[in-house]
């Protein structure tokens, strides 16, 4: 049975690292071509501003290197991005942002807007949680 810490799981080498830090001794495998220098910077008491072109990237990096503050500093951002409703509940599903999936959710105010349900298969992988959600809103616009 592995006791790997969870530094060694969060940086061990995989096809998506293309470095390597030393910390204390210790290798970090990381992957240099993104911009890591923004995402650091949102735990910064005067953060870089993030891009809507940046932030779901960032959010990755913030998943990865467990860097709670930094997803939330990103999920104020993409609150009033101009992200059309169902990339803020994709983004918001995948890296757990309530905030943000009740925001896209709330822009969804006719019965045809949930067409989307249909057509687009990523809706599957949405966490039950959020498709109760979905659900929940719908029955709303219903008015059921």
């Amino acid at each position: 049975m592995s006791t790997n810490t969870i530094y060694e799981e969060t940086f061990a080498k995989s096809d998506k690292t293309d470095a390597i830090l030393v910390v204390d001794g210790q290798k970090l495998h990381v992957n240099k071509a993104v911009n890591f220098a923004i995402l650091l910077s949102l735990v910064h008491p005067n953060p870089l501003k993030p891009t809507v072109l940046n932030a779901e990237n960032l959010l990755e990096l913030a998943d990865r290197f467990l860097l709670p503050a930094a997803k939330r500093h990103l999920e104020l951002f993409l609150l009033s991005s101009d992200k059309n409703r169902f990339e803020k509940l994709r983004i918001a599903d995948k890296y757990g942002l309530n905030d943000l999936f009740d925001q896209g959710l709330k822009m969804y105010t006719d019965q045809k807007d949930f067409y989307f349900m249909k057509v687009t298969p990523t809706f599957e992988n949405f966490s039950d949680a959020n498709k109760v959600k979905i659900l929940d809103r719908l029955f709303v616009v219903l008015k059921l």
